[in-house]
């Protein structure tokens, strides 16, 4: 994204008396810090096919998303800054476009077009404009938006894998361990691509009841990676699925915010950095390893959560 410059995101060693005794390091990639709204892995994965944009005939973007989509306000604060028209699909007819996350999306000036989930699920699958499936499901916009860019859900396609490969070639240190979380598998699969034979690659699940292992293993086999290091899945099983949350996760966040100063999105990076506590306190993680932790952002999806849950606003210095 040539006319979207972003520095390097910094490593932050994270000092924890549990880590100490086990004699581990972590680290965290502060990709939280690469930019106000368009920060993380969204980023990393809009990067080239905003590049794609640039370098064809397209008149405008065009995206996919749920009503909290982490991707769509991203997409819609990058387009904003590159004065690049934009159009984002919301999965479900009646969704509450007054809610935060959209409600960004439009401040941005993303026009916002709601269908049924039905519609959405063959939209997002055939994510393109010119498609049969686009021009069939969206009869009155088939002229509108024939010249406009299609980038697929969360980013997830080739373009996005290429950005978030360069994580690795960013790293300041070595590393044993490399954590992520997981829900496209894009952000992992890119990690997977550059790691090298002797690295590790780890990836917590923001979701439950799917396949995972399979499921990463088609994405990877979708994206031509055959990854040289040994990796894992942990899956989501203690705190009831995609952007579900209890009593122990809320209070693991308040802690970890309060020693590290470091803001976590409940839906990704807070399960990630939960299940590492757990494997270091469970030995799970050999003594003398030196383990980095991508914090994807996301930040944003925080206040939908926390209205859900009716959380207090917590303070946290970055």
């Amino acid at each position: 994204m040539s006319k979207l410059k972003l520095e390097h995101s910094p490593e932050q060693k994270l000092q924890h008396p549990v880590f100490d005794q086990a004699g581990v390091e972590v680290f965290v990639k502060r990709d939280d810090l690469l930019h106000p709204d368009v920060s993380g892995n969204k980023w990393r994965k809009l990067k080239y096919n905003l590049e794609l944009f640039y370098n064809s005939n397209y008149t405008g973007v065009l995206s996919f998303g749920g009503a909290f989509s982490n991707h769509l306000v991203a997409t819609a604060a990058a387009c904003a800054e590159l004065e690049i028209p934009c159009v984002g699909i919301v999965r479900g007819l009646h969704v509450d476009l007054e809610n935060d996350s959209l409600s960004r999306c439009r401040s941005f000036g993303m026009r916002l077009i709601p269908v049924e989930i039905k519609v959405y699920d063959q939209l997002a699958r055939f994510s393109t404009a010119n498609s049969e499936v686009f021009r069939n499901s969206l009869s009155d916009l088939a002229d509108e938006l024939p010249n406009y860019l299609a980038i697929p859900e969360g980013g997830a396609n080739a373009f996005g894998k290429q950005g978030c490969a360069e994580i690795v070639e960013e790293f300041h240190n070595e590393y044993d361990l490399v954590m992520c979380p997981l829900g496209s598998a894009t952000t992992f699969c890119g990690l997977l691509s550059a790691l090298s034979e002797k690295q590790k690659g780890i990836a917590v699940a923001a979701l439950k009841g799917v396949e995972l292992e399979h499921f990463v293993e088609q994405k990877l086999d979708e994206f031509a990676v055959k990854p040289k290091c040994e990796w894992e899945v942990i899956q989501e099983d203690k705190f009831g699925g995609f952007a579900k949350i209890n009593q122990e996760l809320i209070r693991f966040k308040e802690d970890f915010e309060t020693h590290f100063s470091i803001e976590l999105d409940y839906i990704y990076t807070c399960k990630m950095f939960f299940h590492l506590f757990d494997m270091v306190k469970n030995g799970q993680i050999k003594r003398g390893s030196r383990v980095l932790c991508i914090h994807t952002g996301g930040l944003q999806g925080n206040s939908s959560i926390k209205k859900r849950y009716r959380l207090k606003q917590i303070s946290v210095r970055n």
